[in-house]
């Protein structure tokens, strides 16, 4: 995917220390800033229509009241998988996605790890 293409260009270019740098050790210089903004702006701009919206309907069950859920996440391939935090999809009835273009599709949960707060889900989008 884009974002993946993206983030390995930036790790095999060493372009990725800066924001290490950033991240670790704290403010940059203003060059360093504009530079990390730049970075930022084109990884955004590359990937902003692979953001979703995620909405889990979740049954009411023991002590729970059941409800929905909501969240977001990322397209990581072409052919519908896509990541999010486990908790958004945890024990969900259904889930619907919202892709950046206003179309709805189901969802299913293809796994994920509580400990770590991270699923992958799967959709299809049919074409029209």
């Amino acid at each position: 995917t884009i974002l993946r293409q993206e983030a390995l260009k930036l790790r095999d270019s060493g372009e990725a220390i800066g924001m290490i740098n950033l991240i670790c050790y704290g403010i940059p210089s203003v060059a360093e800033a504009r530079y990390e903004r730049d970075v930022a702006l084109t990884v955004y701009e590359a990937n902003k229509d692979s953001v979703v919206l995620i909405k889990s309907q979740v049954a009411a069950s023991g002590f729970s009241a059941g409800g929905m859920s909501t969240g977001s996440g990322f397209i990581l391939t072409d052919d519908g998988y896509v990541v999010t935090n486990y908790h958004v999809v945890e024990e969900a009835r259904s889930i619907t996605i919202t892709c950046s273009n206003g179309f709805s599709y189901s969802a299913t949960m293809v796994g994920g790890d509580e400990a770590n707060d991270i699923a992958v889900i799967f959709f299809i989008a049919l074409s029209s």
